[in-house]
Protein backbone atom coordinates (compact mmCIF):
# COMPACT_ATOMS: atom_id res chain seq x y z
CA UNK A 1 0.00 0.00 0.00
CA UNK A 2 2.66 2.00 0.69
CA UNK A 3 4.30 1.75 -2.67
CA UNK A 4 1.09 2.43 -4.44
CA UNK A 5 0.13 5.95 -3.05
CA UNK A 6 3.72 7.41 -4.89
CA UNK A 7 2.85 5.62 -7.48
CA UNK A 8 -0.66 7.42 -7.70
CA UNK A 9 0.96 10.89 -6.51
CA UNK A 10 3.20 10.56 -10.06
CA UNK A 11 0.21 9.36 -12.05
CA UNK A 12 -1.90 12.29 -11.06
CA UNK A 13 0.68 14.45 -11.79
CA UNK A 14 1.48 13.46 -15.03
CA UNK A 15 -1.98 13.50 -15.79
CA UNK A 16 -2.30 17.24 -15.23
CA UNK A 17 1.11 18.07 -17.20
CA UNK A 18 -0.67 16.14 -20.68
CA UNK A 19 -0.98 18.61 -23.32
CA UNK A 20 -4.53 20.17 -24.11
CA UNK A 21 -6.74 19.31 -25.78
CA UNK A 22 -7.10 20.07 -29.78
CA UNK A 23 -9.98 22.40 -29.34
CA UNK A 24 -7.76 24.76 -27.24
CA UNK A 25 -5.96 25.76 -30.44
CA UNK A 26 -6.27 29.13 -32.23
CA UNK A 27 -9.47 29.27 -34.05
CA UNK A 28 -8.74 30.03 -37.50
CA UNK A 29 -10.79 31.05 -40.35
CA UNK A 30 -11.12 30.25 -44.19
CA UNK A 31 -13.09 32.76 -46.70
CA UNK A 32 -13.85 32.28 -49.82
CA UNK A 33 -15.44 34.73 -52.49
CA UNK A 34 -16.71 34.27 -56.37
CA UNK A 35 -16.79 36.71 -59.00
CA UNK A 36 -20.57 39.00 -59.34
CA UNK A 37 -23.01 36.72 -61.20
CA UNK A 38 -25.61 38.19 -63.54
CA UNK A 39 -27.61 39.70 -61.08
CA UNK A 40 -24.06 41.46 -59.27
CA UNK A 41 -24.34 38.91 -56.51
CA UNK A 42 -21.40 37.75 -55.05
CA UNK A 43 -21.16 34.61 -52.56
CA UNK A 44 -18.80 33.93 -49.93
CA UNK A 45 -18.53 31.04 -47.94
CA UNK A 46 -17.06 30.54 -44.68
CA UNK A 47 -16.14 27.64 -42.57
CA UNK A 48 -13.77 27.70 -39.37
CA UNK A 49 -11.82 24.90 -37.17
CA UNK A 50 -9.96 25.31 -33.66
CA UNK A 51 -13.20 26.03 -31.69
CA UNK A 52 -14.80 24.11 -28.91
CA UNK A 53 -16.71 21.49 -30.00
CA UNK A 54 -20.38 21.93 -30.11
CA UNK A 55 -20.06 25.63 -29.13
CA UNK A 56 -22.86 28.59 -30.34
CA UNK A 57 -20.65 30.71 -32.72
CA UNK A 58 -21.83 34.03 -32.84
CA UNK A 59 -20.99 35.58 -37.04
CA UNK A 60 -20.31 39.19 -38.23
CA UNK A 61 -19.88 40.06 -41.30
CA UNK A 62 -19.18 43.58 -42.66
CA UNK A 63 -18.89 44.86 -46.29
CA UNK A 64 -17.35 48.22 -46.94
CA UNK A 65 -17.80 48.93 -50.99
CA UNK A 66 -13.88 50.56 -51.57
CA UNK A 67 -15.49 51.67 -55.14
CA UNK A 68 -18.32 53.61 -54.16
CA UNK A 69 -18.14 57.39 -53.29
CA UNK A 70 -17.94 58.14 -49.77
CA UNK A 71 -20.68 59.26 -47.49
CA UNK A 72 -19.58 61.63 -44.54
CA UNK A 73 -16.37 60.56 -44.85
CA UNK A 74 -16.85 56.88 -45.16
CA UNK A 75 -17.37 54.19 -47.58
CA UNK A 76 -20.75 52.76 -48.01
CA UNK A 77 -20.94 49.14 -45.68
CA UNK A 78 -23.09 46.40 -45.42
CA UNK A 79 -23.29 44.34 -42.21
CA UNK A 80 -25.12 41.11 -41.84
CA UNK A 81 -24.83 38.73 -38.72
CA UNK A 82 -25.30 34.99 -38.88
CA UNK A 83 -25.30 32.11 -36.49
CA UNK A 84 -23.75 28.72 -36.24
CA UNK A 85 -23.05 25.60 -34.06
CA UNK A 86 -19.55 23.62 -33.94
CA UNK A 87 -19.32 19.77 -34.29
CA UNK A 88 -17.73 17.34 -32.35
CA UNK A 89 -14.48 18.27 -33.78
CA UNK A 90 -14.92 21.70 -33.51
CA UNK A 91 -15.18 22.94 -37.10
CA UNK A 92 -18.19 24.71 -38.79
CA UNK A 93 -19.25 25.42 -41.75
CA UNK A 94 -21.82 28.04 -43.14
CA UNK A 95 -24.09 28.50 -46.21
CA UNK A 96 -22.87 31.28 -48.69
CA UNK A 97 -23.52 34.67 -47.63
CA UNK A 98 -25.18 36.55 -50.98
CA UNK A 99 -24.60 40.44 -51.21
CA UNK A 100 -25.28 43.04 -54.02
CA UNK A 101 -22.26 44.75 -55.37
CA UNK A 102 -22.81 47.91 -58.48
CA UNK A 103 -21.18 46.75 -61.86
CA UNK A 104 -18.30 48.05 -62.66
CA UNK A 105 -17.88 49.06 -59.15
CA UNK A 106 -17.54 45.83 -57.49
CA UNK A 107 -14.80 46.57 -55.11
CA UNK A 108 -14.80 45.43 -51.98
CA UNK A 109 -13.47 44.71 -48.33
CA UNK A 110 -15.47 42.03 -46.08
CA UNK A 111 -14.08 41.28 -43.14
CA UNK A 112 -15.45 38.04 -40.87
CA UNK A 113 -15.40 37.77 -36.80
CA UNK A 114 -16.41 34.53 -35.23
CA UNK A 115 -17.52 34.86 -31.59
CA UNK A 116 -18.06 31.13 -29.50
CA UNK A 117 -20.05 31.36 -26.59
CA UNK A 118 -16.59 30.17 -24.57
CA UNK A 119 -14.78 33.05 -25.66
CA UNK A 120 -12.91 31.96 -28.11
CA UNK A 121 -13.00 34.44 -31.42
CA UNK A 122 -11.33 34.55 -34.66
CA UNK A 123 -11.26 37.58 -37.66
CA UNK A 124 -9.79 37.30 -41.48
CA UNK A 125 -10.13 39.81 -44.20
CA UNK A 126 -10.77 39.41 -47.88
CA UNK A 127 -10.33 42.35 -50.41
CA UNK A 128 -11.77 41.98 -54.55
CA UNK A 129 -10.84 44.92 -56.58
CA UNK A 130 -13.01 44.94 -59.73
CA UNK A 131 -11.47 44.97 -62.80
Amino acid sequence: MKRLVPALIVAAGLALAAPLPLFAATPTLSLQCGIPNRQDIVTCRLSGRGFHPLERLQISYLVTFTALPRQHGQFPQSSYRRIATSDRAGTFTRPPLGFSVVRYHESFRLTVTVVGSRGDRATTTTVAIAQ
